[in-house]
């Protein structure tokens, strides 16, 4: 299991919302790869769980950008918001 970022006490989502793509993950740096990832919610603790493919590389910096689009259950939007961060070396 690679790295991975958990979301707690979310309003309780849309899960159509989320499923196709809530959240846009991607390194900060333009040269590199697009991240792989796994979403999955768990409604009755309202909590979402973002679990990356691969490890990271050394010395990133990632972003994860939480857009308007994704819609809680009763048919408000979340406030966009970036999560940045930058990775260490092993």
């Amino acid at each position: 299991m690679g790295p991975f970022a958990r979301y707690e006490d979310l309003p309780e989502l849309d899960t159509g919302a989320y499923a196709t793509r809530a959240a846009d993950l991607e390194e900060a740096d333009d040269d590199a790869p697009p991240l792989e990832f796994e979403l999955s919610y768990r409604p009755r603790n309202r909590v979402l769980n973002i679990s990356f493919v691969e490890p990271f590389e050394a010395y990133r910096s990632v972003e994860v950008t939480f857009s308007d689009k994704i819609m809680t259950r009763d048919g408000a939007t979340l406030v966009p918001h970036t999560l940045s961060f930058s990775t260490g070396g092993s």
